[in-house]
């Protein structure tokens, strides 16, 4: 008995909360909780709202409740019960359509995984019922009621769906596209009766393979859009902890150079981008949003709020800086400005500097070993005074942009992930400055070093 009190002592207590008293890492719980349940059973003061509840006391049918209820003929029935009784709605209808956005858009995954091909998947549609109140001895609906009406489209599985209007016997609709793909054609042929036993001719249906779907109108405006990476911007920036990005051309999320990059992503390119981004992946098990739900509220409310918080975090608020000036929020766009990184600082100077060179260099980009050739010679011709106006111009703009990445590629390398905003985890994780230099310069990393 001394032990069994010892052991009770060790047992840590906790305060209310969601869990009653209860400390999810006891070893059991707490002995007034115990009591405190049973004594509610026990009298019944703790009701249950609807049959087969959890955690209240038992359910005990009426005369009239035993007369009115048969049992429940499938899982979906409790469920309705479930949706009438407690969220106070009514199924309206039952959807199958289709889950994959790629197919829908006409791009099939191309490494054959869950996003190839047909997927079916299911959503039910309820409404709010009103609230009922007594208007001069009639029941009528609450006129004040706030969600009076209210409609909502859930997700579920495909056979989730035609189960439950089976059930109720409310519409099933099939998505046109998904009966489009699905459907199948038939010829029927009248054979002769060859038996001898004088049953008459019959009829052979013959079912042919399905119907090829019908090309999306997003391909058809897009192109070839799914196997580019808009102005091949996105596969400069080094990868988070040695990771590779989407391969095969499409880059990962954190890859992404700048604003003018994401613009340029249709909706296909953008949906294969989240998917060669491991923490999408992860986090979301690979799943995009339905093709219905990407329709319906635009690229803009869907993919991009996926794609953001996986960007990198220079990037991503130039992106929430632009979008912030754009709806005329200048307070927003001052504080984006005015904690933005020292990464965010170089970064955009670099575009700026690039973007000068181009001009300076009749819209050609900047390339390092032309620049190191220019710098050769002109160093041979005895310094840049024998260059053209153009090309001191161009060799002093190369110079700021070698210096700009050798810089960027430096800050990149301290932060131990560079997708999130600065001092949203431990600055202890990240590197010292003055540490990673050192390091860099005594291996050799900037052994060209910088340009004056």
């Amino acid at each position: 008995e001394e032990e069994e009190e010892e052991e009770e002592k060790e047992v840590p207590k906790s305060g209310g909360g969601f869990f009653g008293g209860w400390n999810l890492f006891d070893r059991r719980p707490p002995s007034s909780a115990n009591t405190a349940a049973a004594s509610a059973a026990a009298t019944g003061a703790n009701p249950a709202p609807y049959r087969g509840a959890y955690g209240y006391s038992p359910w005990i049918d009426s005369a009239q409740d035993r007369n009115e209820f048969e049992g429940y003929t499938s899982p979906y029935a409790l469920m309705a019960e479930v949706v009438e009784a407690q969220l106070k709605a009514e199924v309206q209808c039952c959807v199958v359509e289709a889950a994959n956005l790629l197919w829908a858009l006409g791009v099939d995954d191309e490494d054959g995984g869950s996003n190839t091909g047909l997927t079916l998947g299911g959503a039910v549609k309820l409404k709010r019922k009103p609230n009922m109140v007594n208007l001069a001895g009639f029941q009528a609906p609450d006129p004040t009621s706030p969600d009076k009406g209210a409609e909502g489209v859930f997700e579920c599985f495909a056979e989730e769906a035609v189960g439950m209007a089976i059930t109720l016997r409310c519409p099933l609709y099939v998505e046109r596209r998904v009966w489009e793909a699905a459907a199948s054609s038939a010829t029927a042929t009248l054979e002769a009766d060859k038996s001898g036993k004088g049953l008459g001719p019959s009829i052979r249906l013959e079912v042919k393979s399905p119907l090829p779907p019908p090309p999306p109108q997003e391909e058809r405006r897009e192109g070839g859009e799914r196997n580019r990476d808009p102005g091949g911007e996105g596969r400069s920036r080094p990868s988070r902890n040695n990771q590779g990005g989407g391969g095969g051309g499409v880059p990962a999320a954190y890859e992404i150079k700048s604003p003018k990059a994401l613009k340029a992503m249709g909706t296909a390119f953008k949906a294969r981008v989240l998917l060669a981004t491991e923490e999408f992946q992860m986090a979301n098990k690979g799943r995009l949003p339905r093709p219905r739900v990407v329709e319906t509220l635009g690229v803009n409310e869907t993919l991009d709020p996926l794609l953001l918080p996986l960007m990198d975090e220079a990037v991503r608020r130039q992106v929430l800086t632009e979008e912030a000036a754009a709806r005329g929020e200048v307070a927003e766009v001052e504080v984006l400005k005015r904690e933005q990184s020292r990464r965010q600082g170089v970064l955009q100077q670099l575009a700026e500097v690039e973007a000068a060179f181009q001009v300076a260099n009749r819209g050609e980009l900047f390339d390092l070993e032309e620049h190191e050739a220019d710098a050769a010679e002109a160093e041979r011709a005895g310094g840049v005074a024998g260059l053209t106006g153009l090309g001191r111009a161009r060799l002093a703009l190369g110079g700021q942009i070698k210096n700009l990445r050798l810089e960027l590629e430096v800050l990149t390398s301290l932060r131990a992930d560079f997708s999130q905003d600065e001092g949203s985890y431990s600055s202890f994780l990240d590197k010292d400055d003055w540490y990673e230099r050192d390091r860099r310069r005594s291996l050799g990393i900037d052994k060209k070093g910088r340009e004056d």
